[in-house]
C-alpha cells in the first residue's frame, strides 16, 4: 500500500488509565475496570444510536469495552458473538461526516493572504476542516455531532502523549530521536497556524470569529490523528463513529474499510476475517508503519509491530547518535534505561521493548514511548559497545579504539537483517534473529 496511507486512516487509541483519548470521564484513577467497562458500553451504546438516527449502519453485535492493550486498558469496540468475513460492521453516510460539504461556510471563505498564505507550513484542507470541527465544539449542545464530539480528547489528554505537545525536558532527553526532530518543527509550525488564525478571526465577517485559539488547536490535533483522505474534491474527511477503532499491527487486523468511490457513498468498514466472539475490532492505521510513523503521527507505540526500525538510515534526520547526551548530564542510553523495566522477558513475549515503569510525571505516557522508541533503535548498539568495552579493557585497550569498528559492524548488520546482538536483560545478552 502506498505510503499516503500513513495520513489514511488516522484514529486514535481510546486510552483509558494514562488517557490517551477518549472521554475525561474515564481519566479518573479511581475508576474501578468495571465502572470503566460500564462507561464505555453506555457511551458507545449513545454514539451507536446516534449513528443510526443519522442513516449509518451499526452491526448490532459491537459494544464498547474496556479492554487491555499493553500494560493498561482501553476502550475500545468488541462484538458479542462471532461475525462472518465481509460482514458489514460500519456504514457511515456522508451527511455525518466532517466534510467540506457539510460545512460550505468554512470551506468557502477566503483566508487572509497575507498570514495564511504559506503552503509549505499550513495544510488548507486540514486547518478548514478543522475550523469546522472547533464550530461545532463551540456549539457544544447545540451541535447535531455532539454524541460524537462529547468523546474527543482535550488538550490536556494530547499534551500526555503525543509529541506535537512535547515539554523541554522531553526534547532534551530525546533529542536524537527523528520523532523528537519532527515534533520540533511542528511547534515551530504552530506559530503560523495561530497567526493565519487569529488573522482570520479578527475579519469582520468571519466564521470563526466567536472561536478561541484553544479550541482550534485541539480541533488540529484531532483533524490531524482522526482524518482519513478521500479521492473526491473534499479531500480529507473525519468519520465519526469508525474513528473509534483502535491500532494494531497490520499483520493482525481483522477489518478492512474502503473510503467512497463516489459522492453519495458511504464510509463501510468490513470484517477482513472471521470475528470470534469477545475479540476487539480494530484497525491497522497504516500499513508498512514502523513506530517512529506511529509515534509521530498519532503519539501510539506498538510493542508487536513487525516493521523494525534502523539506527542508521542515508537521511541524516532519520538517524540516531545512539551515544548521544541527553538532560542531567545522563545519556540516551541512561535516561531510556531508567524508564524500561528493563527485565528478562520482553523479547520472548513479541515486543519491541520493554514496557514502561509506572511514573506520575504529567508526560509520562510520552516518555514511555519514546524510551521505547529509543531502545528499538539503539538497544543492540548499546549491547555491542557494553561487549566491546569490557573485552578492550580486559586487553589493556581503551574502548574508544574500537567504537568505529564497533558502530560499522552494527550498521551492517542492521542493514542486511543479519543475527543482531539482543539484549534480554539489564546485564544479560545473547545472539538471536530479531
Amino acid at each position: 500500500m502506498p505510503l499516503s496511507h500513513v495520513t489514511v486512516f488516522v484514529a486514535a487509541l481510546w486510552i483509558g488509565s494514562w488517557r490517551a483519548e477518549g472521554n475525561s470521564a474515564l481519566a479518573t484513577p479511581h475508576n474501578t475496570n468495571l465502572d470503566a467497562q460500564n462507561i464505555a458500553e453506555a457511551e458507545w451504546s449513545e454514539l451507536a444510536q446516534w449513528l443510526r438516527a443519522g442513516g449509518a449502519e451499526v452491526n448490532t453485535a459491537l459494544q464498547g469495552g474496556w479492554l487491555p492493550h499493553s500494560d493498561m486498558h482501553v476502550r475500545g469496540i468488541l462484538t458479542s458473538h462471532q461475525l462472518q468475513q465481509q460482514t458489514v460492521l460500519l456504514s457511515i453516510p456522508r451527511k455525518l461526516w466532517i466534510v467540506k460539504d457539510n460545512f460550505p461556510e468554512i470551506f468557502g471563505a477566503a483566508l487572509p493572504a497575507v498570514a495564511c498564505n504559506k503552503p509549505d507550513d499550513i495544510d488548507d484542507v486540514e486547518f478548514r476542516l478543522a475550523a469546522s470541527l472547533a464550530l461545532e465544539m463551540w456549539k457544544g449542545k447545540k451541535s447535531p455531532w455532539q454524541p460524537w464530539l462529547k468523546l474527543l480528547p482535550n488538550l490536556r489528554d494530547f499534551h500526555q502523549y503525543h509529541p506535537i505537545f512535547m515539554d523541554a525536558p522531553l526534547r532534551q532527553d530525546f533529542e536524537a530521536l527523528p520523532v523528537t526532530k519532527l515534533a520540533a518543527k511542528d511547534q515551530k509550525r504552530r506559530s503560523v497556524f495561530k497567526a493565519c488564525f487569529e488573522a482570520w478571526r479578527n475579519e469582520p465577517s468571519s466564521p470563526v470569529r466567536a472561536l478561541s485559539w484553544q479550541i482550534m488547536l485541539r480541533s488540529l490535533a484531532i483533524a490531524r490523528t482522526r482524518a482519513v483522505n478521500l479521492d473526491d474534491h473534499a479531500g480529507r474527511a473525519i468519520i465519526p463513529g469508525a474513528d473509534m477503532m483502535n491500532t494494531v499491527d497490520q499483520s493482525v487486523t481483522n477489518t478492512d474499510w474502503h473510503a467512497p468511490l463516489k459522492i453519495g457513498d458511504s464510509f463501510i468498514v468490513k470484517a477482513r476475517q472471521t470475528i470470534k466472539a469477545g475479540a476487539e475490532i480494530q484497525e491497522a492505521y497504516c500499513i508498512g508503519c514502523s513506530n517512529m510513523n506511529t509515534v509521530a503521527l498519532w503519539g501510539v507505540y506498538l510493542e508487536g509491530n513487525s516493521e523494525g526500525m534502523s539506527a542508521v538510515e542515508m537521511d541524516m534526520d532519520s538517524s540516531v547518535d545512539c551515544h548521544a547526551k541527553a538532560s542531567r548530564g545522563a545519556s540516551l542510553q541512561e535516561v531510556t534505561e531508567e524508564s524500561l523495566k528493563v527485565v528478562p522477558g520482553w523479547h520472548a513475549a513479541g515486543w519491541r521493548a520493554p514496557r514502561c515503569q509506572d511514573t506520575l510525571e504529567e508526560q509520562g505516557p510520552l516518555r514511555c514511548s519514546l524510551a521505547r522508541l529509543a531502545w528499538e533503535y539503539c538497544a543492540t548498539q548499546w549491547a555491542f559497545a557494553e561487549t566491546f568495552a569490557a573485552a578492550a579493557q580486559s586487553r589493556g585497550h581503551a574502548a574508544q579504539s574500537l567504537q568505529v569498528d564497533i558502530d560499522n559492524s552494527g550498521k551492517m548488520m542492521r542493514r542486511h537483517g543479519e543475527r543482531p546482538l539482543v539484549v534480554h536483560g539489564l546485564k544479560e545478552s545473547s545472539v538471536g534473529a530479531e
